[in-house]
């Protein structure tokens, strides 16, 4: 495979990492209609001991920056909860800044 085609690849590979955080921060506001409360502690350190487990079994990624990944991942759906909670429940696109 050429370098032009491994490039290639991982342009393909970064916008369907984007369009599934985006199908997961869209899931998020659903279950803000449904849950009590914008921080769920328990759900998300269960979401981490699964990612963790998963990328010391099967991954080229160190523990660490699944953690740090996926901590910001919590990070920006907490945000993007909290401002549709406060927006009235308006368009998630109107949320992003």
């Amino acid at each position: 495979m050429s370098l032009r085609e491994i490039r290639k690849k991982i342009d393909r590979i970064d916008l369907e990492i984007l369009d599934l955080l985006n199908e997961r921060s869209e899931l998020a506001l659903r279950t803000k209609k449904i849950k009590p409360a914008v921080p769920d502690p328990v759900r998300e350190k269960e979401i981490l001991s699964k990612v963790r487990s998963y990328a010391a079994g099967s991954s080229l990624l160190s523990g660490a920056f699944v953690e740090k990944l996926w901590s910001v991942i919590f990070q920006e759906s907490r945000r993007l909860q909290r401002r549709h909670a406060e927006s009235g429940g308006k368009s998630w696109r109107r949320l992003r800044r």
